[in-house]
């Protein structure tokens, strides 16, 4: 007869090196063997797994090594038979398959350490199937046909598996009959089984199968991905139950009612999971609390124990009053309609109380809230979900009659009315001293956040209030100055105020996505609202209709490192961003960008000297044409610093567009087009502007002294300049003025004067002397050539150097022939000789016309000179 036993020590004795270490030192547990498979399946799925040599005879098995251990996953290929595979191959897949019998498993290596087996058909074993298999550590039989028979598990069935430490037998039952049914007697040579997940059956007794097995740890009898029918949870309902269990899941199993006593022989219990069996409801509070004063619970699961829809119930101070007792740190009461709390049951829990679920209920406000402070240890709170559905249509049919008023009271303290501290003007909500984490998630609150405080030296450090309706954003929230994260997404909001944010001077993470933040943000006052979030590191601004962004917006934030603005509708980017020394993602994908501005690609040249800063322009209408290749050409060199770019489109027309992922042959096309007209056109441009300016100089320079004179007599009329004429000549207020440079002046003042004005009477007007102060000079100028019958020009070598001596003269010539009819008004006096190639052409054309006369300088000549003068001016 074979003797499994001596096998097992010869292959000990053979291979201890391995052994010890994958086994004997518990390296490659079942858990963590479990983990390595996972691994591998999302590696395969993803064809990311290296593939080594062929490892089995089916051909389309994976295989590959993970850890060092080699894998083969042959899951989902509807065998019909086990394929062979070397000896080296540690983790064999066989999930949903088509196997019917397992009779041999020769084909398996002797050293295999974890084998799947479930979803398939298998509805018998033939033989000793494991009896060479003393190595596993892992098996997985769920979801067969093995129905829990001694014809199908016989006593001998896992005899050889003295190394298996998880065991998986679930969905193996069908409900018909399975009250005759119970727990097979083969597991009980399982004696080092640490983990055994069975279908909970009804009426059967765990202690005869599970007595021996002095390790195990975990026991899974939930109908989750499984079967469990345990109607009535007696009080020897584990009874011969070794005491070592520490995790017990009795979830989804139809239990109706648990008697007192049940639990309190498994000392080492710490995670008990009763949800979804929804017809204990809280009334089974008591006796199981009671019991569990006797075991060492941590983690108590108590979700759905009552039925889907029905009016809302209440929780007593008494259903959870002796956890007290307890060492517990997480309880989960989700999904039990719960509205109300008595108020003095917060102050009954425990001390060591660390996580506390709520989510799913129907809560309204009560008095119990004053009482949160009690939880000192508290550091988790769940309340997401409130009066939200939560079952299927089918369930909206059940007969729901657990429903749980509040006692008859007197005690004000009990009133299930609203709270009167919401009445102050600035309420303060006292929550526990250590809670870290507030989750408000999906539970319908609504209207706006106002002035709010929270209690002083508070540690909060993470609120999700996302999937609400709190449209409206006022603040402040004060002593928040913990908090690190916040999630407002998926609120609808709609107006932001400017200290909305101001007093989270730690937080790291925001997130506003799908909002509608887009008018928010239109009004450049609003570059405040962010200001002073300084430690913020990650900002999320997804799906929130912006268009435009104010400038210093992020001005304050040079600490981000994540920005995402993505599905919005910004159509530029003039954002200050190159302050932000540590920022590595800029998202603004899916926007309606036609190109980046010359200052942000600038700052991104600069921002990249400093970090791995990397952009993503994905689903942006990026055009293609000339006036944006330099932009092209930018991103051509910086290639690195997009993600995805391959899968840009850039539009030529709004009907043609092309992928980026030929972006050097983009940017040559639009070179050569673009070169070919941008050449002509730049050409004829610079032709026309060069032809059209010589035309105008030429013009200009031809008319100059004619338009500077129509200059200032428009200029002078425009002033209001009226001519006071004198009383004997109703023309002119002058007989002549005297044009002549300053060093000419002597011989203006003491001969010109006394000559023409003191000895003959002519009114002579000279600039030093008749000018009206304050008045420009060329103003003055042009008054006095307009009030004067003639001009008398001095022509020495310095008037000709002179600019306002030629002024007036031209000037001169201008009033002759255009405002005097050509009357002749000019007079020159050659009081120098000049040669005649230092007299400008203007001069020698009224030299040419006898309009001069020359100074003698004797005697004689002297008196026939003043008198051609006189006769000159009054002619």
């Amino acid at each position: 007869m074979f003797d499994c036993a001596s096998l097992f020590h010869w292959i000990l004795f053979v291979s201890l090196p391995f052994y010890q270490l994958v086994v004997g030192e518990g390296t490659y547990n079942a858990t963590r063997l479990s983990q390595i498979l996972g691994t591998v399946n999302i590696q395969n799925n993803g064809r990311e797994l290296d593939m080594s040599s062929n490892c089995s005879s089916e051909a389309r098995c994976w295989c590959g090594e993970s850890n060092d251990i080699q894998v083969a996953d042959c899951s989902g290929l509807n065998l019909t038979a086990i394929p062979d595979f070397l000896s080296t191959v540690g983790i064999v897949d066989l999930r949903y398959n088509q196997l019917a019998v397992v009779n041999n498993t020769d084909q398996l290596p002797q050293n295999l350490l974890y084998l799947d087996l479930s979803n398939n058909r298998l509805a018998n074993f033939t033989g000793n199937p494991f009896d060479h298999l003393a190595k596993l550590a892992y098996l997985d039989l769920s979801d067969n046909y093995l129905s829990y028979s001694p014809s199908i598990y016989t006593l001998d069935l896992f005899s050889c598996l003295t190394s298996l430490t998880f065991l998986n037998i679930k969905g193996n039952n069908e409900r018909s009959g399975s009250d005759l049914l119970h727990y097979p007697d083969a597991i009980s040579s399982l004696l080092g089984l640490t983990t055994l997940k069975m279908d909970g059956l009804k009426n059967a007794r765990l202690g005869d199968v599970l007595s021996p097995l002095k390790k195990l740890a975990t026991l899974d009898l939930s109908g989750r991905n499984g079967h469990c029918w345990i109607d009535h949870m007696t009080e020897d309902f584990f009874e011969g139950v070794v005491s070592s269990l520490v995790d017990i899941d009795l979830s989804t199993c139809k239990i109706v009612y648990i008697d007192n006593g049940t639990f309190r022989s498994l000392p080492n219990l710490t995670v008990l999971s009763l949800s979804g069996n929804n017809q204990l409801t809280f009334n089974v509070l008591i006796n199981l609390t009671y019991d569990l004063q006797a075991t060492n619970i941590h983690k108590l699961f108590l979700n759905k124990l009552h039925c889907t829809y029905g009016v809302g119930t209440f929780l007593f101070q008494e259903d959870l009053m002796l956890l007290n007792n307890t060492r517990l740190e997480e309880l989960y009461l989700d999904f039990n309609r719960i509205e109300l709390v008595e108020d003095t049951m917060m102050q009954y829990l425990p001390d060591s109380l660390k996580l506390l679920s709520v989510a799913g209920n129907k809560f309204t406000l009560g008095k119990y809230l004053l009482a949160m402070h009690f939880l000192d240890s508290l550091k988790y709170l769940d309340v997401s979900l409130q009066f939200s559905p939560h079952g299927s249509v089918g369930e909206m049919l059940e007969q729901c009659f657990d429903w749980r008023c509040p006692k008859e009271t007197k005690n004000e303290s009990q009133e299930p009315r609203s709270l009167k501290f919401y009445g102050k003007w600035r309420p303060s909500l006292y929550l526990p001293r250590n809670l870290e984490v507030i989750d408000g998630h999906s539970s319908s609150f609504r209207g706006e956040i106002g002035d709010f405080n929270f209690m002083e030296r508070n540690i909060i450090k993470q609120f999700d209030l996302h999937d609400n309706l709190l449209q409206s954003w006022k603040g402040p929230i004060r002593n928040l100055h913990r908090v690190e994260y916040i999630d407002l997404s998926y609120n609808s909001c709609g107006h932001v105020t400017t200290h909305f944010f101001e007093d989270f001077p730690n937080m790291t993470t925001l997130n506003v996505s799908h909002n509608n933040l887009g008018e928010v943000f239109k009004n450049s006052a609003t570059s405040d609202i962010l200001k002073q979030l300084k430690s913020l590191e990650k900002l999320n601004m997804t799906h929130n209709k912006i268009d435009r962004l104010p400038e210093g917006v992020l001005r304050d934030l040079s600490a981000l490192r994540q920005i995402d603005l993505s599905f919005n509708q910004l159509t530029d980017w003039n954002v200050k961003i190159d302050h932000m020394y540590q920022l590595q993602l800029l998202n603004i994908s899916y926007n309606r960008l036609i190109v980046l501005s010359k200052s942000f690609m600038d700052a991104v040249d600069r921002m990249t000297k400093i970090t791995n800063l990397t952009l993503d322009l994905r689903g942006n209408p990026l055009r293609c044409d000339c006036n944006k290749l330099d932009f092209l050409k930018w991103v051509s060199r910086r290639k690195s610093l997009f993600i995805n770019i391959e899968t840009y489109d850039c539009r030529i027309t709004n009907e043609t567009q092309i992928s980026f992922g030929d972006l050097g042959n983009i940017i040559a096309r639009l070179e050569r087009d673009c070169s070919d007209y941008v050449g002509i056109i730049v050409g004829t441009l610079v032709v026309i502007v060069i032809c059209v300016s010589v035309v105008i100089g030429g013009v200009g320079y031809r008319f100059r002294w004619k338009l500077r004179y129509l200059y200032y007599m428009a200029k002078n009329r425009y002033r209001g300049y009226v001519v006071v004429r004198d009383t004997l000549d109703s023309h002119y207020n002058y007989d002549a003025f005297i044009s002549y440079s300053d060093s000419n002046s002597s011989f203006v003042i003491h001969d010109i004067v006394e000559n023409l004005e003191t000895n003959h009477g002519l009114r002579l007007c000279l600039h030093q002397r008749d000018f009206l102060p304050g008045n420009e000079i060329a103003v003055n100028i042009t008054n006095a050539i307009s009030n004067s019958r003639k001009t008398v020009a001095i022509i020495t070598n310095s008037y000709l150097d002179s600019y306002w001596c030629m002024f007036e003269f031209n000037m001169a010539r201008m009033e002759s022939v255009y405002t005097r009819a050509e009357e002749n008004v000019l007079f020159l006096i050659l009081y120098e000789k000049l040669p005649r190639r230092q007299i400008p052409m203007d001069v020698l054309d009224v030299i040419e016309s006898d309009s001069y006369i020359e100074y003698p300088d004797d005697e004689q000549g002297n008196v026939v000179f003043w008198d051609k003068i006189r006769e000159a001016i009054s002619g």
